[in-house]
């Protein structure tokens, strides 16, 4: 059973780095028909047939608005430093007070949060982006 459970995340990770953040986004359904379908072995990437770039550009977030983001790791590992170098190259003025780590009931894993004021949704695209293709970081949301 917990082999069936890993086998699941590990085909919802392989999706692309895209694929959480676009699955919380966009669960109105009133974006239902507005996003076009990613192709999940094309890096996330849309495909180029369904692009409509009006509509590929709505998002149901208001910007500037203050963003949680959550990057989760190994607890032996270095996640808050990679987490606060990725954000502070894309959000300048991100500063470290705005991060909280918790370390799981076992020890083993490690989640880290921040909370940025997030400019626009190709800003927020990036940093999903850079945090989903870095070895350290297991998760994101």
């Amino acid at each position: 059973m917990e082999l069936e459970r890993t086998a699941a995340k590990l085909s919802r990770l392989q999706q692309g780095p895209h694929h959480l953040f676009y699955h919380f986004l966009y669960q109105d359904p009133a974006f239902e028909n507005k996003m076009p379908d990613f192709n999940p072995h094309n890096d996330g990437q849309p495909k180029q047939d369904q692009v409509d770039p009006t509509s590929a550009r709505e998002s149901c977030l208001e910007f500037p608005c203050i963003f949680p983001i959550k990057a989760m790791g190994r607890a032996d590992s270095c996640l808050e430093a990679v987490v606060m170098e990725i954000l502070q190259r894309h959000a300048p003025g991100f500063a470290g007070n705005n991060l909280e780590s918790r370390l799981s009931s076992g020890g083993k894993w490690l989640s880290v949060t921040a909370r940025i004021e997030a400019t626009s949704k190709s800003q927020l695209d990036a940093i999903y982006y850079e945090l989903s293709a870095h070895e350290l970081v297991v998760y994101t949301l």
